[in-house]
């Protein structure tokens, strides 16, 4: 039942609020989407759903977190070479930092974390510290 409605542009609209209070908002969005694809399927052509709100604030945060990682691996790739001052040893490091990813979603699982913004700026800063290990022993 929704809880508010309104008006935008003569047509209507039924605002419907969802509290995640113990949950994940990961779990939650899928539990929406899948309700929302159901949904939509017997709308009028002219109706739509909009999911807003914190969810689409996540994926919006996944999303470019996603796009602009293989710009920054290249940038970080390129700061190594002016460390290094040569092509191939940044190169093995940075194809030693798998097994870091390895270690962090290990890490995540045995934990019960769930993935999220804050653990993907500590994966970030363990990648940092990673390499920053890797070139010390270097």
């Amino acid at each position: 039942m929704p809880t508010n409605t309104n008006q935008a542009n003569i047509q209507p609209i039924y605002e419907v609020y969802a509290n995640v209070q113990g949950r994940d908002l990961g779990s939650v969005a899928g539990e929406i989407e899948k309700i929302v694809a159901g949904v939509q399927k017997e709308l009028s052509p002219c109706n739509s759903i909009q999911v807003l709100g914190q969810i689409q604030s996540m994926n919006d945060a996944f999303r470019d977190m996603g796009d602009r990682a293989l710009v920054r691996c290249r940038f970080v790739y390129l700061l190594m070479v002016v460390n290094y001052q040569n092509f191939g040893d940044p190169l093995v490091v940075i194809l030693a930092l798998p097994a870091t990813f390895c270690g962090i979603v290990t890490m995540l699982y045995i934990t019960d974390t769930t993935l999220s913004v804050p653990s993907l700026m500590g994966a970030i800063m363990a990648v940092g510290v990673a390499s920053a290990q890797l070139r010390s022993c270097w």
